[in-house]
């Protein structure tokens, strides 16, 4: 009983009766995880395939839409989830989460190839078009 801090028998059985509600609400928590993962995983595959049907110069256009969408969306959840949840809300935690999703986005990569290529070919374009500079007097060969 010291090791579980009850001091009598009373704070025993109090204590047993939070386990017994405890594991009689474990497997709805299942239940719902399971749930959400298929839910997850649906909308993931609707996601690759909306994707993919978009044309790679309209991909910006759709990320920011995309992300205004989400930020909206994004306050009302909080609050939703701070009215639920109340004190054992962490923000911290819910934008480490969120960031991991963005994170693993497949649009990230699209995103960040057609930058690196829009990269490249900018300083191909001015490399071409950037005229020899006249030399410096201190430059002159002599």
């Amino acid at each position: 009983m010291a090791s579980l801090d009850c001091k009598d028998d009373k704070e025993m059985k109090s204590l047993e009766a939070k386990v017994s509600k405890l594991e009689d609400v474990k497997p709805k928590i299942e239940n719902q995880q399971r749930k959400l993962k298929e839910q997850n995983e649906t909308n993931a595959a609707q996601y690759a395939e909306t994707l993919e049907s978009i044309a790679s110069e309209a991909l910006w256009k759709v990320e920011m839409e995309r992300r205004n969408l989400r930020y909206g969306g994004r306050t009302e959840l909080i609050e939703k989830l701070r009215e639920i949840y109340g004190d054992r809300f962490i923000r911290r935690q819910y934008d480490v989460s969120e960031k991991a999703i963005d994170d693993s986005l497949p649009v990230r990569e699209l995103l960040r190839e057609q930058e690196s290529v829009q990269k490249q070919l900018q300083q191909e374009q001015h490399c071409q078009t950037q005229p020899e500079k006249k030399k410096k007097r201190d430059e002159w060969e002599r």
